[in-house]
């Protein structure tokens, strides 16, 4: 799963074809930062799960990275739907 985020990573990291305002680039750069914070989530579960797994850390802190993880889950599920309606609503125009 963690490869599939890397991936999305590199997408944001593309060169600009074209000129674009600063705007667009501070937009991509938060882009890029919001997928490195899941990135570090997903990540920091795993650290905590494997821990967990072998009596090397406490119960709360696989609960606490746990709860972090489905946070940016849901969040990123969020962001997900929402440019899957603005793309519709972008097809539903007259041409």
């Amino acid at each position: 799963m963690i490869e599939n985020v890397s991936a999305l990573q590199n997408i944001s990291h593309r060169p600009n074809m074209g000129s674009h305002s600063s705007e667009d680039i501070s937009t991509g750069n938060q882009s890029a930062h919001a997928f490195e914070q899941f990135e570090a989530a997903l990540r920091e579960t795993e650290r905590a799960s494997e821990s967990a797994l072998i009596g090397q850390s406490e119960p709360h802190e696989l609960v606490h990275s746990i709860a972090q993880t489905q946070l940016a889950v849901e969040t990123v599920v969020t962001v997900r739907n929402k440019l899957v309606e603005a793309y519709q609503e972008i097809l539903r125009m007259p041409v």
